[in-house]
């Protein structure tokens, strides 16, 4: 479930004594920090009030408070005044229908991340020099526009880190603005690296050059090779597809690697293959841990490099991959559910609201997919100790489609099954690849064999009471959630810990979680 986490609060008091300084700091200490206190309750709502941001950052909130506070009034009065503070540092933000990324009122002062990935991209990018590409200004009621008024010019290196405040509340630097080039760099490198497997994602945000040094990358070479547990070398004689190498120089590593040839050429052989590992995990991440590797880490060095201009144009031209016949993972686009097919969760939608709180908007613009076999999402914990130790090449050069295949073989589910699209990563509009008999009853029997052992079940279940569970996928980048109701919690299957958060799936690009509300 979704909670709030409060590192440090800031008390600033303006009283006649000190005497009267220590006692409103132990009243508000106790109100505002305990678990049940009132900060935290509010901080609950709000998060209701604006769906599920897993960030939801305020500058400052002013709290007024009567100069005849008495130790019997107190609670109540704090927390009617809190409440009204936090009400009306939001009640007049609207907010747009749709909403990408980074939401921003116009004065700054409340910047709300949907995913942690929203946040570190928005470093990134700010810092990069790129700018903020998909942030959404929330105007407030004063945005009319006036001839009569200067015009005024945004200071570039101001604006980019206008919300490094909000970057710092969401645990991503601290210590002083990262001003110069050089401190910048070093800000941008410990973000990514803090967070290894959003690496992809983030990347395929920025616009222009990264401001990296080589010590820089091979820095965030080895977070993200770490973070996949990178294989040795493959053999020589396994081949990779032209498609793949060509659409991992086409992916925004390959693309920055190729702006700095000269760096990349002069980057250690390991160092070079743990990059050609994060460029590929952006365009086929099933390849990622694959032979392509060492082709890429070669063609890292013997490519020929592209000017910064030309990288700034590809980039916003974005061609389409080049790789046969699996493209780059795509989200599913389905037409949205009806509000009566919409799941009753505290995720969706608004609560019931008080009167005086309706100003509030709700900003829950997610894509839910219904399924009726969530849970052979489940199976992403038996990948690696099972599907991928089956030594045919068939599984390692389309693990998805081998996945897509095991989800119909134990469900009867087709692969545009959300929970396949979630499992997967498969496009749900191409063309499937052909069926391999022998590989498919090999994974199909050793999963069944895993699964039977994990709960304790006889040779003769079938395991279908598993599979046919309702749950609720999003699918985004570099994040798949579903959610599942209460009532569904399994002791068996938790026993099993078939339903533990599997994290990142590296053939995937994306990390899933489970939650049960």
């Amino acid at each position: 479930m979704q909670t709030a986490d409060i590192d440090a609060v800031r008390l600033h008091y303006q009283v006649d004594t000190p005497s009267t300084a220590r006692r409103l700091d132990g009243i508000l200490r106790m109100e505002l920090t305990t678990p049940q206190g009132l900060l935290y309750a509010e901080i609950d709502q709000l998060m209701r009030l604006y769906g599920p941001a897993e960030h939801i950052c305020l500058r400052r909130l002013t709290i007024r408070l009567r100069y005849s506070l008495t130790q019997a009034t107190a609670a109540a009065t704090i927390r009617d005044a809190c409440a009204a503070a936090i009400r009306a540092a939001v009640r007049d933000v609207p907010v747009p229908e749709e909403r990408r990324g980074v939401v921003v009122s116009t004065d700054g002062q409340l910047v709300i991340y949907r995913h942690h990935v929203d946040a570190v991209s928005d470093l990134v990018r700010s810092l990069s020099g790129s700018g903020p590409p998909n942030r959404q200004h929330l105007p407030g009621a004063s945005t009319a526009f006036n001839p009569a008024a200067p015009i005024t010019r945004t200071d570039p290196a101001a604006a980019a880190l206008e919300r490094a405040w909000a970057w710092e509340q969401c645990g991503l630097y601290s210590g002083p603005l990262p001003r110069s080039t050089a401190a910048r760099a070093e800000t941008i490198t410990r973000a990514l690296t803090a967070a290894p497997q959003l690496i992809p994602a983030v990347l395929a945000q920025v616009n222009e050059l990264l401001p990296l040094a080589s010590m820089q990358w091979t820095a965030i070479a080895h977070a993200w090779a770490a973070a996949i547990h990178l294989p040795p070398p493959a053999s020589p004689t396994e081949s990779t597809a032209a498609s793949v190498i060509e659409a991992a120089l086409a992916s925004p590593v390959g693309r920055v690697l190729r702006a700095q040839q000269n760096v990349a050429a002069g980057l250690p052989v390991q160092v070079r293959r743990e990059l050609a590992s994060l460029a590929i995990a952006s365009a086929a991440p099933h390849h990622s841990r694959g032979a392509a590797v060492d082709r890429v880490a070669e063609a890292i060095a013997t490519v020929s490099p592209i000017s910064a201009q030309a990288f700034a144009q590809h980039h916003a031209s974005k061609p389409p991959s080049t790789l046969p016949p699996r493209p780059a993972p795509l989200t599913p686009k389905p037409e949205p559910l009806s509000d009566a097919d919409r799941p009753i969760l505290p995720v969706n939608g608004r609560p019931t609201l008080d009167a005086d709180e309706q100003p509030i908007p709700a900003v829950d613009d997610r894509q839910l997919l219904a399924t009726d076999f969530g849970a052979l999402l489940f199976l992403a914990r038996a990948v690696d100790p099972v599907v991928t130790e089956i030594d045919l090449p068939a599984v390692a050069a389309d693990l998805p489609e081998v996945l897509a295949r095991l989800c119909g073989r134990l469900a009867g589910v087709p692969p545009t099954d959300p929970a396949v699209i979630g499992l997967t990563g498969l496009d749900p509009t191409a063309d499937r690849s052909p069926a391999d008999a022998v590989v498919d009853e090999l994974a199909e029997a050793r999963i069944r064999g895993w699964i039977r052992n994990r709960l304790g079940a006889q040779d003769d279940d079938d395991l279908g009471w598993i599979w046919r569970r309702r749950a609720y996928v999003e699918i985004a980048a570099a994040r798949v959630e579903a959610v599942f109701s209460l009532d569904d919690v399994d002791l068996t299957i938790r026993r099993g810990l078939l339903d533990i958060d599997p994290g990142w799936l590296w053939w995937r690009g994306a990390a899933m979680r489970f939650r049960y509300v």
